[in-house]
């Protein structure tokens, strides 16, 4: 059987080896591309069924769903060698759904770059991928009002972007700005201590009334708050053990 081959195959002929969770996200994704979906992009991994006229999924279940709920009849799919044994193919089951390894935001990146080399219009962008105009703006382009100087390889476009929208102290802001740039450490403004944040001016309005160094002082705290947090969980163990 040659595995090289795509060959097309009714949906109603393959059977899912067991029913996977998936995100409503992705079809989400699926939907705003369907235009522009290939072969490629629908690729279903089979196995024959030795006894009968069926076939086995042993990879692609998000696009086996995505083609269900679409209503579509037959799938491009890839005819693998029969496992030797369940084992053998609940582990290469197993395995796949390990395997996204270029689905992350620098490869992203890199392609959004090429993209905007050719001087694409961003509605064009925004009509042929899954990229939302929100999250273009505030997760891969840093806002024109960021200060360059602080931008460096350990900041990133989203954190950057939501210290520029805050309505606080510019001497704050640049202090948010250097957290945002330093190295792995408990003095790098993370996702989140960013939560902390917001949360905690969301229930401070008093926040405005200190001065930029005891804001500064504050939001330390928050940028290091499980650092903190175990220091006071120490301190308890101390007070118990006295």
């Amino acid at each position: 059987m040659n595995s090289n081959k795509i060959e097309y195959i009714p949906l109603k002929k393959i059977i899912p080896i067991y029913n996977p969770h998936i995100t409503n996200t992705y079809l989400q994704r699926m939907r705003s591309i369907k235009n522009n979906l290939l072969d490629y992009d629908l690729l279903l991994a089979v196995e024959k069924d030795s006894k009968s006229d069926h076939y086995y999924l042993t990879g692609g279940s998000d696009r086996y769903h995505y083609l269900i709920e679409s209503g579509k009849k037959v799938a491009p799919c890839i005819v693998e060698d029969k496992s030797n044994d369940d084992l053998s193919l609940y582990i290469k089951i197993v395995n796949r759904l390990f395997n996204d390894g270029e689905s992350n935001k620098q490869n992203r990146k890199s392609l959004l770059k090429l993209i905007e080399k050719i001087e694409t219009p961003l509605l064009t962008v925004i009509s042929h991928t899954v990229f939302t105009k929100k999250q273009l703006l505030n997760e891969y382009r840093y806002d024109e009002l960021v200060p360059s100087n602080f931008i460096n390889d350990h900041t990133n476009e989203k954190t950057m972007n939501w210290i520029c929208k805050l309505e606080i102290n510019y001497e704050v802001k640049k202090f948010l700005y250097k957290s945002a740039g330093t190295p792995v450490g408990p003095k790098r403004l993370t996702h989140d201590s960013i939560k902390v944040i917001n949360q905690f001016l969301k229930k401070e309005s008093r926040f405005t009334q200190l001065t930029a160094s005891q804001q500064i002082e504050l939001l330390s705290y928050a940028i290091s708050f499980k650092g903190q947090i175990i220091k006071m969980l120490i301190q308890f163990v101390d007070e118990m053990l006295d």
